[in-house]
């Protein structure tokens, strides 16, 4: 392997150098927007949690009173005849339905906020290597890029011709 590089243009290298900072910049953001969008997520997951716990019970109640109102109506007679219960019925119906919704709902809320989690943690780890780079070797790349490019312009600056008799 050659000791020597080809370096055809430190204009290049100063660009790269800055596209470099750029880069670093950026995936700072990029992480830290993606840690907030992480922490709404979850927050999101456990409000929903919380509201279809809520619902179920709501809808759970309004089944309980639905049934009662129908079997008191059933149990009205005029005569011989049975009551029309059609109302009740279509409320209980509804209600139902609802409740199946709520419970539907929060078991598929269950179920995916573990599984975001999960997938959280894996994501953790090359987020902290990445951060860690950036916060260490990143600073210490640019500093070594900019020494190699003070060194090179160095190089090329054209000297004086050393005075005659020297």
């Amino acid at each position: 392997m050659s000791e020597f590089a080809r370096v055809t243009s430190i204009e290049e290298l100063t660009e790269f150098r800055a596209d470099l900072c750029t880069f670093g910049e950026r995936a700072q953001e990029g992480l830290s927007s993606v840690q907030m969008a992480i922490q709404r997520t979850l927050e999101w997951l456990d409000g929903q949690d919380k509201y279809w716990q809520r619902e179920v019970r709501r809808w759970d109640e309004a089944v309980a009173q639905a049934r009662a109102e129908l079997a008191r109506r059933k149990m009205i007679r005029i005569g011989d005849r049975v009551p029309d219960c059609t109302e009740q019925e279509d409320i209980l119906r509804k209600a139902r339905h609802r409740l199946e919704e709520a419970e539907d709902k929060l078991a598929r809320t269950r179920r995916w906020l573990p599984a975001f989690r999960r997938s959280v943690d894996e994501y953790h780890g090359p987020a902290r290597q990445l951060g860690g780079f950036l916060e260490a070797e990143h600073a210490r790349a640019l500093a070594l890029l900019q020494q190699k490019i003070d060194a090179l312009e160095a190089y090329a600056r054209p000297t004086a011709p050393p005075p005659p008799g020297t």
